[in-house]
């Protein structure tokens, strides 16, 4: 992303890394934060050591993995026995308002979902939310907490409901 929560991080003694598949997001992160190890990587797949990291904390990222699966086992690759893993994910309901009409619940198919207040859109795949809980997750973490986010409107995509924007997840690397 953009870097907008690495400052934190650092002011709380964080060696900050980040990762990023666009080669522009890492050019506006890198511009706000010169101090940070950024690298355009994606999710599945990253250049850092196994038992790297004690923290992991992903904002809006995961949901745009091709392969959660793949993600989740770099995930656990990259972190230490008993790190702690923050998770914002786009809540896949969210996500299916801003569908097609012939998609269906968590195919595959990518969606323009509208960011900050509508000024952009981006596409993302679609998973179920049980594609979160698959057995990559399950078997590597332990869920301390999972929450979901505020109803967000939906009306612009022609639904007359509101559903949860987002969900966040604190999980803990299991130690085996």
């Amino acid at each position: 992303g953009t870097g907008g929560d690495l400052a934190f991080f650092r002011e709380h003694g964080a060696d900050v890394h980040g990762i990023d598949p666009s080669r522009e997001m890492i050019a506006v992160a890198r511009n706000a934060c010169p101090w940070a190890a950024l690298s355009v990587q994606r999710c599945e797949k990253t250049d850092f050591p196994d038992t790297f990291f004690d923290v992991v904390c992903s904002k809006y990222a995961l949901n745009h993995a091709t392969d959660l699966a793949a993600a989740w086992r770099e995930i656990a690759r990259i972190c230490k026995p008993g790190a702690d893993v923050a998770l914002v994910i786009a809540h896949p309901l969210y996500e299916l308002a801003f569908k097609p009409p012939s998609a269906a619940y968590g195919d595959g198919t990518r969606s323009p979902v509208p960011l900050w207040q509508g000024a952009m859109r981006i596409e993302c795949p679609a998973h179920p939310l049980a594609a979160y809980f698959g057995p990559e997750m399950l078997s590597a973490f332990d869920i301390l907490q999972f929450s979901e986010g505020p109803s967000a409107p939906t009306e612009s995509a022609g639904m007359p409901w509101k559903v949860p924007y987002f969900f966040a997840m604190h999980l803990r690397r299991k130690v085996q």
